[in-house]
């Protein structure tokens, strides 16, 4: 393991026990919120309503490696077609990915070695809508990554009218898993 990532597994394993607690869950809708140099939060759209799980983990470029030691930072279900969570911001080589959707109680769908993630940077003190994911199982399953930015502003506006943080533009990037998660059905994410 590097020197890069022996710090970020370190820092993981060290931010799940200052926590005390598991992963993030959805804003409150109509209430204002601060993000700062330790605190960010990330928009998604999700189509139809299904839990989704993001961990943290490492990799630029076309692959992404899970920290395998850190827990879920995301594991919620959308509210109104999105999910507004607070996380803390990534560093440098740093980044979290989606590697499970949990779409009905009966079916649990991973991302698999070799599958494709979601994977997206979070700047610190910001508020950023990364793009929109919609499951599709007409040939297995696959997550189908999308962009609608007026979409996700109006919904920002229209739910959390108390909060004067602007809502920047960020985009997830769909990366090869090098260590997946093939605990249930492969699902893999793709640009649409």
């Amino acid at each position: 393991m590097t020197s890069a990532k022996a710090k970020l597994s370190l820092f993981a394993v060290a931010a799940v026990l200052a926590a005390g607690c598991g992963a993030a869950s959805n804003l409150t809708p109509g209430a204002g919120f601060k993000v700062g140099k330790s605190s960010s939060v990330v928009v998604m759209g999700v189509s139809p309503s299904m839990k989704i799980r993001a961990f943290q983990g490492w990799g630029e470029g076309k692959e992404w490696q899970q920290n395998e030691l850190a827990k879920a930072v995301i594991n919620v279900n959308p509210e109104n077609g999105y999910v507004v969570v607070p996380l803390a911001p990534t560093f440098e080589g740093e980044s979290y990915g989606i590697m499970r959707i949990v779409p009905s109680v009966t079916t649990v769908l991973s991302v698999c070695t070799g599958g494709s993630a979601a994977v997206f940077e979070l700047p610190a003190a910001s508020v950023v809508y990364i793009g929109d994911f919609h499951l599709n199982t007409e040939d297995g399953y696959l997550v189908e990554v999308g962009y609608d930015y007026e979409k996700a502003l109006a919904f920002m506006k229209a739910t959390y009218p108390q909060s004067t943080e602007p809502l920047a533009k960020g985009r997830v990037r769909v990366a090869e898993v090098t260590n997946g998660q093939c605990d249930g059905e492969p699902v893999s994410f793709v640009a649409k």
